[in-house]
């Protein structure tokens, strides 16, 4: 990964003249990529009343139990357009149905002159390739390190993985059977080294769970033979080697995607990682994880400001909303640039709907590396923190390496939700978020360092059966755990009218607490009280909103 483990590329906006009452200026004539957008989708191949045709049994099956119709978004781009692109002799390097567009390469700009004539394009904008010598590239992950192996620790099955698993009370989940086994992980990485060979990935070959691999920067070429990061961060999730080594989701299945060029920093990454989120999506897998980020660029003229990072203002996070919003969960880096000047999270971390994770030491203290927020429009992130310093994961040797960065903590956390999801797959990801986030150490009181806190996935569990319990009545509002210690959550299954308050009053009648919610995210809501000052015995907790009123009784031990 890049300092901040983010990569994108060096963009120079070319304009070209096209349409009358267009003004377009020409920046720079070079050899490129373009971004060719299209006005619309008419005409195309594909019917949202057929969504088998161009989607698999899976990702309509996904749909149907969320309840999200297909949409003009999930028809693949009218294939007539890219024909028509490539007959006049351009190379179409990848597509977007999400955002009606094809990504490009020529260097005669006067294809480009032609493909600006064409009716049905909206607008080209050019991804240039800038030179770089070899000497001055930068290793794209200088803030992620590796040190010499410690000794294994003494737990027989884990291996030297079991410090990242206990602390996040994985190894709970994994005791009662849940390994990931059913769910499916897309991974967005920059190459996956040796992957097919190394020893921690044996049983994924031998159990035919990895479901498909694609290389979208060097199209039709193995993802075995580039840069390892993306192999380390595998093995965090996959690896299964008893006595030395388990991973988080040792029975997941995986899509292995290549959306990340190392050689540069170039925009056009945003663009494969729009490619490869959209083909996961098709592909019906459950959770994408991407420890990939974007920041600055090696042109300071392109870069991303921290305005930028609100989760709707770059391509990518745009992009990982969308993959959220079709039913797929997904999780992210928050990225390395704590003690840089940069210091914020990176796109698309930023994004409202996904998991962006930090880094801490197994001692729980943050990592001096890991990004921080907000966003910038005020959101809590990071989401949740994970082991990410001393984080064990396979080398390219074939045996096992202790390493730092945010890439090495996502996938602790991507994992542990894939086992988690086995275990409650009635849940939507929202649901599965939402029951993550109040697993954390700091549920009751997120901040930009570690947001959530350190998710107890023990505890999610006990959240995600309690949630499910309750979704049995629809439209109920419910406190759980109750009895209740410290920290009680109400439960809300519906969407609310206006304000929410919660008042508490004592057997006696009196009003002991009060509390409004201006703000709050799609139901299922989940509102943490910590009540600990209460003294004990039973209560009655009021919920209303404009449009509904509800007593329930909890007891306070």
């Amino acid at each position: 990964m890049n300092r901040r483990l983010l990569s994108f590329l060096l963009i120079c906006i070319l304009w070209l003249p096209a349409f009358p009452g267009q003004n377009f200026v020409a920046a720079q004539i070079a050899p490129g990529y373009y971004a060719i957008r299209f006005s619309g989708k008419p005409g195309n191949q594909y019917s949202l009343e057929r969504p088998q045709e161009f989607l698999s049994a899976r990702a309509v099956e996904r749909r149907i139990r969320l309840h999200i119709p297909p949409d003009s978004s999930d028809l693949p781009v009218t294939g007539f357009y890219l024909d028509s692109l490539r007959n006049i002799g351009l190379s179409v390097v990848c597509t977007s149905r999400w955002f009606n567009l094809a990504v490009v390469a020529t260097t005669d700009t006067v294809l480009i002159h032609k493909a600006m004539q064409l009716p049905f394009v909206a607008s080209v904008r050019k991804e240039e390739r800038v030179s770089i010598p070899q000497k001055a590239l930068r290793n794209k992950w200088t803030q992620e390190s590796f040190s010499e192996a410690l000794s294994p620790l003494s737990q027989s099955d884990y291996g030297v993985a079991y410090t990242q698993i206990h602390l996040h009370k994985g190894d709970t989940l994994h005791t009662l059977g849940y390994l990931g086994r059913g769910i499916r992980i897309a991974v967005l990485d920059a190459g996956f080294y040796h992957a097919d060979t190394l020893p921690a990935f044996r049983s994924l070959y031998e159990n035919h769970r990895i479901l498909g691999t694609r290389d979208f920067v060097a199209p039709g070429t193995a993802v075995y033979e580039d840069h390892p990061h993306g192999m380390q961060v595998l093995s965090i999730m996959a690896g299964n080697l008893p006595g030395e080594y388990i991973g988080t989701a040792p029975e997941a299945s995986y899509y292995l995607l290549r959306t990340e060029n190392t050689a540069g920093e170039y925009i056009v990454e945003e663009y494969y990682w729009t490619a490869g989120a959209e083909f996961a999506d098709s592909a019906g897998a459950d959770i994408i994880h991407a420890s990939l980020g974007y920041t600055v660029f090696d042109d300071p003229a392109q870069n991303h400001t921290y305005n930028d990072m609100n989760g709707k203002t770059t391509l990518v996070s745009r992009a990982a909303s969308m993959a959220a919003k079709k039913g797929m969960m997904v999780v992210i880096s928050a990225g390395n640039e704590g003690n840089t000047s940069w210091k914020y999270i990176s796109a698309p971390a930023d994004t409202d709907s996904i998991l962006a994770v930090g880094a801490i030491t197994t001692t729980g203290s943050l990592a001096s590396f890991s990004s921080r927020g907000p966003s910038s429009d005020g959101r809590i992130k990071p989401d949740v923190v994970a082991m990410g310093v001393g984080t064990f994961v396979q080398n390219t040797g074939g045996s096992f390496s202790p390493g730092n960065g945010t890439s090495f903590a996502s996938p602790v956390i991507t994992g542990l939700t894939a086992s988690l999801w086995q275990a409650e797959p009635s849940l939507s990801p929202a649901e599965l978020r939402t029951a993550i986030l109040m697993s954390g150490s700091q549920a009751n009181s997120p901040d930009t360092l570690k947001g959530y806190g350190v998710p107890d996935f023990s505890r999610a569990l006990q959240i995600a059966r309690q949630m499910v319990r309750m979704k049995t009545d629809s439209g109920k509002i419910s406190l759980f755990p109750n009895p209740v210690q410290d920290n009680l959550n109400v439960a809300v299954f519906f969407e609310p009218t206006g304000e929410i308050t919660i008042d508490i009053f004592n057997i006696s009648g009196a009003l002991v607490w009060k509390t409004a919610h201006r703000e709050y995210p799609s139901a299922p809501i989940i509102l943490p009280l910590n009540i600990r000052q209460l003294n004990p015995g039973v209560y009655l907790l009021r919920y209303s909103d404009a449009t509904h009123r509800t007593t329930l009784r909890f007891i306070k031990q």
